[in-house]
């Protein structure tokens, strides 16, 4: 089993109000039914050491001093309140003072891959309750383990049930923790579970070896303490933390009616220290509930500073809760701007990998995101989420200004740019914002942003999981490199980089005058592989960067060689404003070859950002019909499982979401890498069936028919991996089944290697196994739990000597009849008519057909 390093995330808050735990819950064991649900099911944890992204509880949680509005889950039977644990954590420290606040009905080092995890709110406000289950938890990933049913309730008074179901046997190698912490953690603050009869709790000594499953129809309750009348607390604090003197901002103070009377008469203040620097009159609040108040305040004076907010309430009965924990500014000189480019979505080690002793970055910012032409950048900030906070934090940064649209030819280096800052930064533990101020303030022309951040050479290196908040952008406009033993010259950086569009998100702070007139084209969406004399249609985003309206434009489609394939007058588009264009392409010829949108305006300050990245796009033959299941919203490591030396997939496509028949000649999948990977052995089998769905186990690869058997390019960030069959399948227009196999390879690679999927409303249509050690035979496949996920896939048919039929479907009287199932004899082309009665097969073989 693959175990990462702990990512531990370090929270620092203020506690003043109560001694520990048991202030705000008591712990009581009973017994119950279990009642499992059908939820929504959570994406990406149905595997080994997986943690989900945050999942929305449709209720403000009340926990300790805190309220939550997400958790994310993880496979190792433990759920996160917040957002701020970025790894799966399969080891089990209720006591830790990272690893917190987390709800653990069975922490341990678990798997999920053959079962799942779902969720469901019920109830009305305000006594809501948000469910989450596991179903088939593996107590360790040991093959044959048996596997476990629970339940956690979260109720919106505060209340927390854990709700053991059933399980297949005695636990295999168990050391698990059974429990709940609290921040700021540590002794005191948590409560750690012993199962038995009767179970004992305790808030001191943790029982990180519980070998006991608690048994079918046990709960595990917490519950919040008895509220005296009058007690008003002031959660927290949030806005700006780089402020500009001379502007106004917003700051929002959650307030929460701990007590058990209503209350009316109160003031929320904002203090800067101990100046009270705003206030606002509290609105009736009702016992348990919380608000969100706003204040607006003007800083004067640039520099450091700490903001509050506070609750001020007469014959209040708790006064240490009344007051915030801090929120660190720095106010920066009137006439100093930032901007913030990136969504921090994704952790990855960039800029700077501290899990090697050296490393070197580089990355573009394009003038659309950062708003402004030419600029003087005095500051930058990063955002860290780091394990530890290590020793030597030695950095080196560049600036520069290019034309380059991209990376893909290599670095540009250190020679061409500015040294802006050679120095040693503290970079501690836990999320932090990183923020240092240049030593040569860059003047930036008009043109891209090019950064290089270097990571000189250390005696040691840190933690895997010393993370940045990084998102995922285009795919060519960053590179990285990192080695324990090889030190990188900047001036002549090393050969073969990792290239990505992963880059850290990233605050510039600058001086500027305002842009006037910039129009951007942003993006380019449409089909992929249109077909010769199909008009296909494609949609271009412009925005407005500039403070002036645009209405005098033009919106082109572009192709390879600067040919034009149409264009479209713009409409009038306000500052800052973003619209969509749509223009139709008909190709007249088949091959590859990419398009790209281009906004065309007279005195355009910005000639860098006025045209899309280009979208490769594969023109099939005519009469050629291309057909993609799926929106691909979500990520997961199918139809191939790189993170495992070898993998089985297998899912079915109905007929339905096809609508089609004709000869399958390509299957296209959707990546998104953090490898580049070349030549790696795919194979594919595709069959149709009757079945609607793989409940009934798997269609074995001598029932199919193998479409593909040799090697594939999966490059790095966000691709089309296009797969041109060696042997066409004639298909008839019933289920589609496709089995693909990863055959047993020497070597794994990223757990981020992750293709487009989603989940369907077909429970069962996928199975899915992947292991490092076992080669899996696509002839007889393992037994395994079906799930509901599957890649967003396109096929593409040939539908030559194809035709069509439509009908409308009549009940006595001709009336139009709804629901009808109409079939083509000989085939498995099925239909349900509409509510006029109408129906129609689109690709039918010519000839007489019997409907």
């Amino acid at each position: 089993m693959k175990r990462l390093t702990l990512l531990m995330v370090m929270i620092i808050t203020v506690c003043l109000a109560f001694a520990g735990i048991d202030e705000y819950y008591t712990f009581n064991a009973t017994t119950g039914t279990y009642n499992a649900i059908t939820g929504t099911v959570v994406n990406g944890v149905s595997s080994d050491d997986a943690v989900s992204e945050p999942i929305t509880i449709g209720f403000a949680f009340p926990y300790g001093t805190s309220v939550y509005n997400e958790v994310k889950v993880s496979s190792n039977g433990w759920i996160g309140l917040g957002t701020s644990q970025a790894n799966s954590n399969y080891e089990n420290i209720l006591a830790s003072t990272t690893i917190v606040p987390v709800i653990a009905p069975l922490w341990d080092d678990c798997n999920l891959g053959s079962g799942s995890c779902e969720y469901l709110l019920t109830g009305t406000a305000p006594n809501r309750i948000f469910i989450i289950q596991y179903n088939n938890l593996k107590w360790n990933l040991i093959p044959g383990a048996p596997m476990f049913n629970l339940q956690v309730r979260l109720y919106e008074s505060g209340k927390i049930d854990f709700v053991y179901g059933s399980s297949t046997g005695a636990p295999t190698y168990p050391s698990a923790s059974i429990g709940i912490n609290m921040l700021p953690g540590g002794s005191g603050w948590f409560y750690s579970i012993t199962p038995g009869t009767p179970a004992t709790a305790s808030t001191t000594i943790e029982n990180n070896a519980v070998t006991v499953w608690p048994g079918e129809g046990t709960i595990y309750e917490f519950i919040p303490a008895e509220a005296v009348p009058n007690d008003l607390s002031a959660v927290s604090i949030s806005g700006n933390t780089y402020p500009t003197a001379g502007q106004s901002y917003n700051y929002s103070i959650i307030v929460r009616n701990q007590g058990s009377n209503p209350q009316s008469t109160y003031q929320v203040k904002l203090l800067l220290g101990t100046q009270e620097v705003g206030s606002v009159n509290g609105t009736t609040i009702q016992p348990g509930e919380i608000l969100t108040c706003t204040i607006s305040w003007t800083p004067t004076t640039a520099g450091p500073g700490v903001l509050y907010g506070k609750v001020v309430l007469a014959g209040d009965q708790n006064p240490d809760n009344d007051q915030t924990p801090p929120l660190n500014i720095t106010v920066q000189p009137a006439g100093l701007q930032s901007v913030t480019i990136g969504t921090g979505d994704q952790t990855a080690r960039v800029p700077m990998d501290f899990f090697y002793m050296n490393s070197l970055f580089e990355c573009l910012y394009y003038p659309d995101e950062l708003g402004f032409n030419g600029a003087t950048i005095s500051s930058i900030a990063f955002y860290n989420n780091f394990t530890d906070s290590p020793a030597n934090g030695a950095t080196k940064i560049w600036l520069g200004s290019t034309n380059q649209a991209d990376l893909s030819s290599g670095w540009i280096p250190s020679t061409q740019m500015t040294l802006v800052f050679d120095g040693n930064i503290t970079y501690p533990a836990g999320i932090n914002t990183i923020m240092i101020p240049l030593q040569t303030p860059y003047v930036h022309i008009p043109g891209n942003l090019v950064m290089m951040v270097q990571r000189p050479m250390d005696t040691q290196y840190y933690s895997s999981s010393d993370y940045f908040l990084a998102q995922t952008i285009g795919n060519n406009r960053a590179l990285k490199a990192q080695s324990d033993g090889t030190p990188y010259d900047p001036a002549n950086p090393p050969a073969n980089p990792t290239v990505s569009g992963q880059f850290p998100k990233t605050t510039f702070f600058y001086t500027v005058q305002s842009i006037v007139n910039d129009l951007a084209c942003l993006s380019i969406s449409g089909n992929t592989t249109p077909s010769v004399g199909a008009a296909t249609p494609y949609t271009i985003t412009v925005k407005n960067n500039g403070t002036a309206v645009q209405s005098n434009y033009t919106v082109k489609l572009m192709k390879e060689g600067g040919v034009l394939l149409g264009s479209v007058p713009g409409t009038t588009i306000e500052s800052l404003q973003t619209l969509e264009f749509t223009i139709n392409w008909t190709p007249t010829e088949e091959g590859s070859t990419y398009i790209y949108g281009e906004v065309e305006l007279a005195g355009d300050e910005i000639a860098t950002n006025n045209q899309t990245p280009h979208l490769n796009v594969t023109v099939s033959p005519a009469a050629t019909v291309v057909v993609t299941v799926g929106t691909g919203n979500s990520t997961g490591r199918m139809p191939m499982d790189f993170y495992w030396k070898n993998s089985l997939f297998e899912t079915v496509y109905l007929a339905s979401e096809l609508n089609v028949g004709g000869l399958l000649t390509d299957i296209q999948f959707y990546n998104n890498f953090s490898s580049n990977l070349t030549n790696k052995p795919t194979n594919i089998w595709v069959g149709e069936t009757t079945q609607t769905d793989l409940s009934a186990g798997w269609i074995p690869s001598t029932q199919l028919t193998s479409v593909f058997s040799g090697n594939v390019n999966y490059p790095s960030g966000q691709n089309n991996i296009l797969i041109h069959l060696t042997t066409p399948y004639a298909y008839g227009g019933g289920n589609l089944v496709v089995m693909v196999e990863r055959p047993m390879d020497t070597q794994y690679y990223s757990s981020s290697d992750v293709f487009r999927t989603q989940t369907g409303t077909v429970a069962n249509r996928t199975r899915n196994v992947y292991d490092d050690s076992i080669d899996y035979d696509p002839a007889n496949p393992p037994t395994v739990t079906p799930t509901a996920m599957f890649p967003m896939t396109t096929f593409t048919f040939t539908v030559n000597g194809l035709g069509a039929i439509n009908g409308t479907v009549y009940t006595t009287g001709n009336v139009p009849l709804p629901d009808a199932t109409v079939t083509v004899a000989g085939t498995q082309l099925s239909y349900t008519t509409g509510a006029d009665g109408t129906f129609t097969f689109p690709y039918v073989e010519q000839g007489v057909h019997q409907v």
